[in-house]
């Protein structure tokens, strides 16, 4: 779930509260000699012990830890001094710790240069060593002496003829096999690829921070190499995180074929394993795999354990716990137990990415995909925004595809996504209507999981996802009306049926902070209702409270509770109820102590910078503002989580607004130079992110919105002709580019409009007045579209008024400098007819009154040089 800190700069005071854009270990245990990682650099060796080898049967005695590690507890890892630093292509010596060359390492095996050990296993060794020709880095497998017995040699045996048979960029490749005698007798090996610099495919989305999207990549390379071997009839049988390697620029490579399985009818001479031993890692294996009975598997299983690596690569988590269990109980767990869905695990992940995984997961093989490649075919549909196979797509499924691939669409698309989320809706609340006697049958908890995932893709999809897809179209005020006028329909519907059902109570809440949101959202078209927005946080922080009351534990209604609390803030703020807005913000603070990890999880890191924020808008106007303790306590956040979410882009561009906030705090007590510093150094930073991230509407705003930041400490500090430069090589090009992008963006275009009347107010402040004509004449349009959007009382009215008002006023000083009276005389005419209707309509404004005085003031010197004072 997603809680964005509703901050707004001070250039962005107007956005309504929650809308702003946002500021801001699997179990790699072994089996038998696969621990020892054929080409795997030993700092990423998580295992060197036998875990799981033939004698783990059904039947066995005793507790499973003592023969298999199905907790994920790595055993027995190399130590990270103990790392080779070869050059990944060979072409450079290398040099290996003295402690690294165990006594008896041979020197040469065939045609091979020994350097060092890179794993050990009770049966056998992996050497790095350096190929004669070609020359290059390899990894060296060899049995180790002693483990001669027939069934040693038949399974390393069939690992080198498994590799053989391969031929894949995701699967590491065999270069050479054959008998290696030093005088005790012929003892096999196999070279094969060296994945120099590579990680465990879990560390390395940890390590790199992955979105969800580039985590679904890697499953999808994972599908396209393991479906390659099942092409040539070669099921793996010990897919998990731990076989599966990145390397540093993001290719995945499947190593460890030591128990793979042949489908090809020569399969009994071959088999490594005997009929009924069960091989793998128990918390990846498919249901059936757990009867041992190899001649019953098929490439289904390595699907079901492509899902569960998935599962756990997506959610930091595993679907079952099978730690510490006796072998009976695990196998039980394994092949009767359901796991919670992934959506439920995390709110983001909920719907068509749950499904896919689900049926990859499924306990019938019959309902699993048939190969690891027709899963990657439905990842592939799915990141390409296409319909997948994993269900037949519904209503839901349909409008939210819809909407991802069609973000310029009409208003017409949106008056139609209207109409079928109102059906889909239906379906969804005709589920939670459902006969009450499904509550006694064995199909109440799946009924139960499937009614709480359908209400929060409600909330998720029509109240967030279609409600923001249709904010920037053209004449869209109607249609967003009628979206929160549903939403609150179905919300009170909730509020009904919700009972006691904490999972129900906690979505209502977020429902209902939604519903506010957007309820807020529609004051720019004079049709919003403040007060039914801050009703409906005040309801949502009651719900949330209470239940955290009943669970203390409940960290999901906690952040509800801060979060909710953050949004009144803000609106208490802008309609000026300063004792609420203090309240409501002393409540949170409170509320942020306690969080149980507010700095081992990202996002409660968020919901506390988001409390600190509010609080530094109330920071005292002189002395240090870096020593008060709001900013004091950000700063030290802000280096916490830059060491524990590194190069995390929420935690970057939180820091540009924590920094940009606190060049504000400077530039009120005319410290301009080191308001620009910290303005800079944001820039920086939201630069990077755009370079790293791509180009999004979000992160060029955030260059734009800096880069006019900047240009404002550049005028106080007196270098006009630096922020002129700005304006003309940055600002204006920028907005323009959003414009294009964005023609029916309203935000978009009012930002234009500031934008150039800001770069004409800087021209003339700097003597250049007549240069000023071109870009006040265009902001003028802007700002008059802009009011006649609104007319109706509200504060974002007014605003569009007094922007219109110092544009017409300026235009007029600009003609005047560029001799041109008569047309200053009729712009400073306009402004006066218009300062005349705001102040009837706003008389307690004293902007206006300001403006509408130096509008007088100008229109005097327009008569005074036509030589017409008084007409």
């Amino acid at each position: 779930m997603r809680y964005a800190l509703h901050v707004a700069l001070p250039s962005e005071h107007d956005q309504p509260p929650g809308k702003q854009d946002e500021p801001f270990d699997p179990d790699v245990s072994e089996t038998l000699d696969s621990s020892i990682r054929p080409g795997i650099p030993p700092e990423y060796d998580p295992d060197v012990s036998e875990t799981l080898d033939s004698s783990v049967r059904p039947g066995a005695a005793g507790n499973l830890d003592e023969t298999v590690d199905p907790s994920g507890v790595a055993k027995g890892r190399v130590p990270e001094s103990q790392a080779e630093t070869a050059d990944p292509a060979g072409g450079e010596e290398f040099e290996l710790d003295s402690t690294y060359h165990p006594p008896g390492m041979p020197v040469r095996i065939a045609g091979f240069l020994i350097k060092g050990v890179i794993g050990s296993g009770g049966m056998g060794t992996v050497y790095m060593a350096r190929q004669d020709h070609p020359r290059r880095t390899v990894a060296v497998k060899v049995i180790n002496p002693g483990v001669t017995n027939p069934r040693a040699l038949k399974r390393f045996d069939f690992e080198a003829q498994m590799l053989a048979r391969l031929h894949h960029p995701g699967i590491a490749q065999i270069y050479e096999a054959g008998t290696w005698d030093e005088g005790a007798g012929g003892v096999p090996y196999f070279a094969m690829e060296y994945v120099a610099g590579a990680k465990i495919l879990t560390d390395y989305a940890k390590d790199r921070k992955l979105d969800t999207r580039k985590r679904l990549e890697l499953i999808l390379q994972t599908c396209e190499a393991v479906g390659h071997g099942h092409t040539k009839g070669v099921i793996h049988r010990d897919l998990k995180p731990g076989n599966i390697l990145v390397t540093g620029d993001g290719r995945v490579k499947i190593i460890d074929f030591g128990v793979a399985r042949s489908t090809d009818s020569d399969a009994a001479a071959t088999m490594a394993t005997g009929a009924h031993d069960i091989v793998g890692t128990l918390q990846y294996m498919a249901p059936e795999q757990c009867s041992g009975d190899v001649h019953d598997l098929d490439s289904a299983a390595d699907v079901y354990a492509i899902g569960v690596t998935a599962y756990e690569l997506l959610s930091d988590d595993l679907p079952y716990d099978v730690s510490g269990k006796g072998l009976a109980s695990a196998i039980r767990i394994i092949t009767e137990d359901h796991p919670s869905t992934l959506g439920s695990v995390d709110a983001s992940l909920r719907g068509e990415v749950s499904m896919i995984i689900a049926k990859a997961m499924s306990k019938e093989r019959e309902d699993r995909y048939r190969t690891a490649s027709e899963l990657g075919d439905d990842l592939r549909r799915y990141l390409a925004g296409d319909a997948i196979l994993a269900c037949p797509p519904t209503v839901m499924t349909t409008l939210r595809r819809v909407i991802r691939r069609n973000k310029g669409a009409v208003l017409g698309l949106a008056i139609i996504l209207i109409l079928l989320s109102i059906s889909a809706m239906a379906g969804v609340f005709a589920l939670i209507n459902r006969n009450q006697a499904l509550e006694a049958r064995n199909t109440a908890l799946a009924e139960q999981a499937e009614k709480h995932a359908m209400v929060g893709d409600l909330i998720s999809f029509f109240m967030r996802d279609t409600f923001d897809a249709i904010v920037p179209l053209a004449n869209s005020q109607e249609a967003r009306e009628s979206v929160v006028n549903i939403s609150l329909q179905y919300l009170d519907r909730l509020r009904e049926q919700a009972g006691s059902d904490p999972s129900l109570q906690r979505m209502l809440s977020e429902g209902l902070q939604q519903a506010g949101i957007n309820r807020w959202s529609l004051q720019s078209g004079n049709r919003g209702d403040v007060d039914d927005a801050i009703d409906k946080w005040e309801e949502s922080i009651q719900i949330s409270d209470a239940l955290c009351a009943m669970d203390p534990e409940d960290i999901k209604s906690l952040m509800l509770s801060i979060r909710g609390r953050n949004l009144l803030v803000d609106a208490y703020r802008r309609t000026g109820q300063e004792q609420d807005r203090a309240a409501r913000l002393e409540e949170a603070e409170a509320y942020v102590g306690l969080l149980p990890d507010p700095m081992g999880d990202v996002e409660q890191a968020r919901i506390v910078m988001g409390v600190l924020l509010d609080r530094s808008r109330l920071v005292p106007t002189e002395g240090n503002p870096e020593e008060t303790p709001a900013f004091s306590r950000m700063l030290s956040m802000l280096n916490d989580l830059n060491e524990a979410f590194e190069g995390d882009p929420r935690v970057v561009r939180d820091a540009t607004i924590v920094w940009n906030r606190l060049a504000y705090a400077w530039s009120q007590r005319g410290e301009h130079e080191r308001a620009k510093q910290w303005y800079e150094r944001s820039l920086e930073s939201r630069e990077q992110i755009l370079e790293r991230q791509g180009a999004t509407n979000t992160s060029r705003r955030d260059i734009v919105t800096t880069h006019r930041l900047i240009a404002d400490q550049e005028m106080a500090m007196g270098v006009q002709d630096a922020a002129i430069k700005r304006y003309r090589t940055q600002v204006i090009p920028l907005m323009r580019e959003l414009v294009a992008d964005s023609p029916k963006d309203i935000r978009t275009r009012d930002d234009l409009a500031k934008g150039l009347l800001e770069y004409g107010l800087c021209m003339i402040y700097s003597g250049k007045a007549s240069e000023a004509v071109m870009p006040l004449s265009e902001a003028r349009i802007g700002w008059s579209e802009a009011a006649q959007r609104s007319g109706g009382d509200n504060k974002s009215d007014q605003k569009n008024t007094r922007h219109l008002l110092q544009t017409e006023i300026s235009l007029a000083q600009a003609y005047l400098a560029a001799g041109d009276p008569s047309a200053g005389k009729a712009a400073v005419d306009r402004a006066m007819e218009l300062a005349e209707s705001a102040r009837r309509q706003w008389p307690d404004s004293e902007p206006i009154r300001a403006l509408e005085d130096s509008a007088r003031e100008v229109r005097a010197r327009c008569l005074e040089t036509l030589g017409s004072f008084g007409n």
